[in-house]
């Protein structure tokens, strides 16, 4: 996929670049410590779902502590149950006219704003992302979604004729013209697409702000391959 150039740079000293980011940093910092007491009880929730147990001592030390793996067993059924549910019909959205509305005309309008509601929810990974988030909800208080805009190409053949210096289609010994093949990049998506995020990756600062449009800095941490790291580089994306 293509890396969009950068059009415009703040104009930064390496003194205040460095600077910036070192405020970046604590603040990620502050809201990461802020969000510990969560962090822990999302692993005590993972360990309970897992049905990961810690050593007993009581009434021995190291006795055994072997339990029912219950929790893992419902959550999952339920899961399942809840997907077949909301996710199991097609469309996932109906849309109908109002009972007042029942020209043939209404409901050809209704049925195409179905049909590209659909489409959307479709190619913006709301079902496959829908999952996650039924399990996350049933597993730990919440789960967290962000909408970020991709643009994803496919490699197309196109095909042309040769020619010479003075416009004209190149022929080959038979009379016939000579065909030329070029890979060119289409696109094949361009537009948001859904996507799961661990709320391990998540941070939100201040950890006071009622909700993220007032927050002053929401993030999501991902991880680049050491080739598109250099791929960004190359374009200008990042600075060495």
């Amino acid at each position: 996929m293509p890396i969009p150039k950068t059009e415009n740079k703040l104009k930064l000293t390496k003194t205040e670049r460095d600077q910036r980011g070192q405020k970046l940093i604590e603040r990620v910092r502050r809201a990461r410590q802020g969000m510990r007491g969560l962090l822990d009880n999302l692993a005590d929730y993972d360990r309970f779902y897992k049905h990961d147990l810690p050593p007993k001592s009581f009434p021995w030390k190291d006795c055994a502590n072997y339990n029912v793996p219950f929790m893992q067993w419902v959550i999952d059924v339920y899961h399942a149950n809840l997907n077949d549910t909301v996710l199991g019909v097609k469309p996932v959205v109906r849309v109908q006219p109002p009972p007042f509305a029942s020209s043939p005309e209404s409901k050809a309008g209704a049925q195409r704003v179905q049909d590209s509601i659909e489409h959307q929810m479709t190619q913006m990974s709301y079902v496959s992302v829908a999952k996650d988030i039924h399990l996350m909800c049933l597993r730990h208080p919440c789960a967290i979604v962000k909408l970020p805009w991709r643009e994803e190409y496919r490699t197309v053949k196109i095909m042309g004729s040769a020619m010479d210096e003075f416009g004209q289609s190149q022929m080959d010994e038979t009379g016939q013209p000579i065909v030329t093949t070029e890979e060119q990049q289409a696109p094949k998506y361009r537009g948001p697409k859904a996507e799961y995020v661990d709320i391990r990756n998540f941070v939100i600062y201040p950890l006071t702000a009622p909700s993220i449009e007032e927050a002053y800095m929401v993030g999501d941490r991902f991880r680049l391959t050491p080739e598109q790291i250099r791929e960004r580089v190359k374009s200008g994306y990042f600075d060495r």
